[in-house]
């Protein structure tokens, strides 16, 4: 990158960060907690722009924007898809060496059929991951939200919010522990450390050779 180039990036830098900062400042319920969101979301790679991450109240809620972004960013040349499977659709998977393959047609991309479930997979140098969900955990999540209304209006973004979340926690937790405590503020039940269950649970999520749910 050349002199000028660094410049001009150095530029769109500052603009992005007064940018972000304004508006999170203005957001935030306080200049304190505006400055920890700040820190949190920003050095992780996800902005607080109504895309990636929004205020809801005095919390912050991510999208499956953010999830994803602050994959790409602890692995820029990851590959993530994160759709949603209505009725009508054939989705077939299956794991080859350690390989995910999968097809999914789509019945009508033209129409909102009801959905049956969702799926995520992110193909990262640490490995290849697939998680799905189904619509009666779907409901168990819906149901501990604090914000359920916002569920009914965008099904589609929180089918796949939940599945990445879900995809994260098991296999990148690393990356997005931080980031998921604040968005676990936005439910009722109280974040879920990894107990040892959880543990032995993520264990033979990593080693199984069949497909994860």
């Amino acid at each position: 990158m050349s002199s000028e180039d660094k410049k001009n990036q150095a530029v769109r830098d500052k603009k992005v960060f007064d940018n972000y900062y304004k508006s999170i400042t203005k957001n935030a319920p306080s200049k304190e907690y505006a400055d920890k969101m700040f820190n949190l979301f920003y050095a992780r790679g996800v902005v607080i722009d109504g895309v990636n991450a929004v205020f809801s109240g005095s919390m912050v809620q991510l999208t499956y924007h953010g999830y994803k972004n602050a994959v790409y960013s602890a692995y820029p040349d990851a590959e993530i898809d994160v759709q949603v499977v209505r009725e009508g659709d054939d989705f077939k998977v299956s794991k080859e060496s350690g390989e995910f393959i999968y097809s999914h047609q789509v019945a009508n991309p033209f129409q909102n059929t009801k959905i049956i479930g969702a799926y995520c997979i992110i193909k990262t140098r640490r490995g290849n991951f697939l998680e799905t969900l189904n619509p009666a955990d779907f409901e168990e999540m819906k149901k501990a939200s604090k914000t359920a209304f916002t569920w009914n209006k965008w099904e589609s973004e929180i089918w796949k919010k939940c599945v990445i979340k879900r995809a994260c926690k098991t296999h990148l937790y690393d990356i997005v522990q931080e980031l998921d405590k604040e968005d676990n503020k936005n439910y009722k039940l109280e974040d879920e450390l990894a107990s040892d269950d959880r543990l032995d649970e993520i264990v033979k999520a990593n080693t199984s050779d069949e497909p994860t749910s």
